[in-house]
């Protein structure tokens, strides 16, 4: 899910291949409405009470704040692309939103898991919080809750960004990889899903 440290992340996005590598650079797709239709039900009822803290700055951060990223090419720490201190802020920048939430079209529930982005659980303490993310972190990304798509010269892709998380492989050294993207805003913002109405209309 991109920009989850945003209040209203984009509703979606679409991505034109303008140059495919000779092999690698897929993207995994992963259905968060499917991953929590997965969870038990005691599961579902505890996690949709608990509330998520997103920010950018989980990915682009090093102990979230730092304004530096690691190297790709080893250990060493290098400073964060972000000059402009705009830029900066919006990177540190964080959002609150419910663990399980309702999509605004359809009403299904799902988890509001977005990988790095997500720093914390507000209700929790940070050790159990780190062990809750890292555990939904491991189950959104299971095989039979994803897609694997196959990039070729043309080929277009829409992502639903409100309930899927997507990862781009990066295994195509050597290689180029090029995409036009446009991004699909919404006002749209999280709302947490009430998961015993959900049930009743199941």
């Amino acid at each position: 899910m991109d920009r989850a440290g945003d209040v209203c992340p984009p509703k979606g996005f679409a991505l034109y291949c303008q140059e495919a590598p000779e092999y690698g650079g897929d993207t995994l797709f992963a259905s968060l409405s499917a991953a929590y239709d997965a969870l038990a039900p005691d599961v579902q009822e505890w996690c949709a009470g608990l509330t998520g803290v997103h920010s950018m700055s989980g990915v682009f951060g090093l102990d979230d704040r730092s304004g530096k990223v690691p190297s790709m090419l080893g250990n060493e720490v290098r400073e964060a692309p972000f000059s402009d201190p705009k830029q900066l802020a919006y990177v540190r920048q964080e959002a609150e939103h419910p663990l399980v939430c309702r999509h605004p079209d359809n009403g299904r529930p799902y988890l509001f898991v977005t990988g790095n982005y997500f720093l914390r659980i507000k209700e929790l303490p940070q050790a159990q919080s780190d062990r809750l993310i890292a555990e939904l972190n491991r189950h959104v990304i299971r095989p039979d809750f994803t897609c694997r798509l196959r990039w070729r010269k043309g080929t277009v892709a829409v992502l639903e960004n409100r309930c899927t998380q997507h990862y781009a492989v990066n295994d195509y050294a050597g290689f180029a990889r090029r995409m036009l993207r446009v991004e699909l805003a919404g006002n749209w913002r999280p709302e947490r899903a009430i998961v015993a109405e959900h049930r009743e209309r199941a």
